[in-house]
């Protein structure tokens, strides 16, 4: 089965228990290969919509709907299994400021590191979420709330470990150690 140029199945007449079928009972199969190739590319057309809708696509997190989903749905897993469940919301400080003084470019950057930064501080059974444009939530499933404290502490020192903070006189900016500036290099906006 080909749809756009590219192979997406094969469509196999016959079997080793059943006598083959006689291919002039099938009325036509190369429709049928053809409705069968057009039924599966709609499918994988529609994930890759669920998924676009479900992503933001800057940090490749889950975004607020799938959030107020998988919280739903963690929550009552939760109440059944009589397990612990915790929730932390994460707002990057001065975000707006950073993002003025640096430009979209390097707020994009500051966020996709701060995602990776988050992400690899969880367990498999924890998820991350992107709720707004420097709001993350964090579902930490089994966790009480000590643990949940843990995993915010460790989520700080992390963070700041990747970035150094920077004051000036009017506000709190960030500097990327990995990123250092060059010497008299204007960032653009």
């Amino acid at each position: 089965m080909i749809v756009d140029e590219r192979p997406i199945g094969v469509i196999h007449f016959g079997g080793s228990a059943v006598a083959d079928p006689d291919l002039e009972t099938i009325a036509d199969p190369e429709a049928m290969a053809l409705q069968a190739a057009s039924a599966i590319e709609a499918m994988h057309r529609y994930e890759q919509t669920i998924e676009l809708a479900m992503t933001k696509e800057l940090t490749s997190a889950p975004n607020r709907r799938s959030f107020d989903r998988d919280l739903s749905v963690a929550c009552v897993a939760s109440a059944h299994d009589d397990t612990p469940l915790a929730l932390l919301i994460l707002d990057v400080d001065h975000f707006k400021a950073h993002n003025e003084i640096y430009g979209n470019r390097l707020a994009d950057i500051a966020l996709t590191e701060l995602a990776q930064v988050l992400r690899a501080g969880l367990r498999e059974a924890d998820s991350m979420y992107r709720c707004g444009d420097d709001e993350f939530a964090l579902i930490l499933r089994d966790t009480d709330e000590g643990s949940a404290k843990g995993v915010a502490e460790s989520a700080l020192v992390a963070v700041r470990t990747h970035f150094s903070p920077v004051n000036t006189a009017s506000r709190s900016r960030f500097q990327y150690e990995s990123r250092p500036a060059h010497a008299g290099q204007v960032p653009r906006r």
